[in-house]
């Protein structure tokens, strides 16, 4: 072959060589474009599912305040004392409760109020998981530490947490008598 058959040769291979370059770029630019319309399909239902989750999460934080508020007399009656409230809100929304032991009520008027509220079942839940969580700090001793109150947390799976606090210093200094 004479040199300008093997250019000729060379020219050709570089031609085809560019022209698939191009073919390729342009397949590129298409198959980058469908995948950004894709991605942009898929960031668009992720937002309206995102949007739905944080309206189920608000009607069910709605459904759980009004039972909350509902709970509250039957709480008061069977002898506790709402000290605050505090709301989380995310995924899923949780209402906190803490509350303090007021006036002592007998076991017969706590049952006597569970046969009353029977069919509202987040109050007698909150109800008998205060009044056994009270009964077990009242059991439970800590060196130093006495009862300060329970918190009841609403939410995926409800926990009732047991409190406890420092004695007063001078309660802890006083004579015994």
């Amino acid at each position: 072959m004479s040199d300008s058959g093997l250019f000729r040769a060379a020219k050709q291979a570089t031609e085809s060589v560019a022209a698939k370059a191009s073919d390729l770029a342009q397949s590129a630019t298409g198959t980058g474009g469908a995948l950004a319309d894709l991605a942009g399909g898929v960031k668009d239902q992720l937002l309206d599912a995102t949007t739905e989750v944080k309206e189920m999460g608000l009607a069910k934080l709605s459904e759980a305040l009004a039972d909350f508020n509902a709970a509250l007399p039957v709480l008061r009656e069977a002898g506790y004392v709402l000290e605050g409230v505090s709301i989380k809100l995310g995924l899923v929304p949780q209402v906190s409760a803490n509350f303090s032991a007021g006036t002592a009520v007998p076991e017969e008027r706590v049952d006597a109020l569970l046969a009353e509220h029977v069919g509202r079942r987040l109050t007698t839940l909150m109800v008998k998981s205060v009044y056994n969580a009270t009964k077990l700090q009242s059991k439970l001793k800590i060196s130093g530490m006495r009862p300060s109150g329970l918190s009841v947390e609403i939410g995926l799976s409800p926990q009732v947490t047991v409190k406890f606090g420092p004695i007063a210093e001078d309660a802890v200094l006083a004579p015994v008598k």
